[in-house]
Protein backbone atom coordinates (compact mmCIF):
# COMPACT_ATOMS: atom_id res chain seq x y z
CA UNK A 1 0.00 0.00 0.00
CA UNK A 2 2.86 2.28 0.55
CA UNK A 3 3.92 1.63 -2.84
CA UNK A 4 1.12 2.77 -4.46
CA UNK A 5 0.86 5.92 -2.42
CA UNK A 6 4.71 6.94 -3.08
CA UNK A 7 3.79 5.80 -7.15
CA UNK A 8 0.34 8.01 -7.19
CA UNK A 9 2.04 10.73 -5.56
CA UNK A 10 5.27 10.65 -8.35
CA UNK A 11 2.55 10.47 -10.78
CA UNK A 12 1.11 13.51 -10.15
CA UNK A 13 4.11 15.26 -9.56
CA UNK A 14 5.15 14.70 -12.92
CA UNK A 15 1.80 15.62 -14.19
CA UNK A 16 1.62 19.31 -12.13
CA UNK A 17 4.88 19.91 -13.38
CA UNK A 18 4.84 19.07 -17.22
CA UNK A 19 0.97 21.02 -17.36
CA UNK A 20 2.68 23.97 -15.44
CA UNK A 21 5.32 24.51 -17.31
CA UNK A 22 3.45 24.58 -20.76
CA UNK A 23 0.92 27.33 -19.68
CA UNK A 24 2.89 29.25 -17.08
CA UNK A 25 3.95 32.23 -19.49
CA UNK A 26 0.29 32.63 -20.49
CA UNK A 27 -0.85 32.40 -17.05
CA UNK A 28 1.33 34.98 -15.02
CA UNK A 29 1.85 37.74 -17.96
CA UNK A 30 6.19 36.85 -18.73
CA UNK A 31 7.08 37.35 -21.93
CA UNK A 32 9.98 35.43 -24.09
CA UNK A 33 12.43 33.93 -21.23
CA UNK A 34 10.12 34.44 -18.54
CA UNK A 35 10.03 38.15 -17.91
CA UNK A 36 7.87 40.34 -17.02
CA UNK A 37 5.66 42.54 -19.39
CA UNK A 38 4.66 44.99 -16.87
CA UNK A 39 1.97 46.21 -19.20
CA UNK A 40 3.79 45.58 -22.59
CA UNK A 41 1.57 44.34 -24.91
CA UNK A 42 2.86 41.11 -27.38
CA UNK A 43 4.51 41.78 -30.43
CA UNK A 44 3.41 40.44 -33.84
CA UNK A 45 5.83 37.97 -33.37
CA UNK A 46 4.60 36.72 -29.68
CA UNK A 47 1.10 37.16 -31.23
CA UNK A 48 1.49 34.76 -34.10
CA UNK A 49 3.67 32.44 -32.10
CA UNK A 50 0.70 32.03 -29.36
CA UNK A 51 -2.03 31.98 -31.73
CA UNK A 52 -0.24 29.09 -34.60
CA UNK A 53 0.40 26.91 -31.18
CA UNK A 54 -2.75 27.24 -29.79
CA UNK A 55 -4.52 27.13 -33.15
CA UNK A 56 -2.42 26.05 -36.08
CA UNK A 57 -2.66 28.86 -38.02
CA UNK A 58 -0.72 32.24 -38.59
CA UNK A 59 -3.62 34.67 -39.89
CA UNK A 60 -4.21 36.96 -36.79
CA UNK A 61 -7.36 39.32 -35.80
CA UNK A 62 -6.62 43.27 -35.26
CA UNK A 63 -5.78 43.53 -32.28
CA UNK A 64 -8.66 44.57 -29.22
CA UNK A 65 -11.55 42.40 -31.63
CA UNK A 66 -11.22 38.49 -29.94
CA UNK A 67 -10.32 35.49 -32.13
CA UNK A 68 -14.17 35.24 -32.46
CA UNK A 69 -14.28 38.13 -35.66
CA UNK A 70 -11.27 35.88 -37.49
CA UNK A 71 -13.61 32.48 -37.84
CA UNK A 72 -16.89 34.26 -38.09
Amino acid sequence: MNKNLILLALLGLGMWYFMKKETASETTGLGIGGRPRFGRPRSEAERRLMHRRRFGTEKLSPRGTGIRRLYD
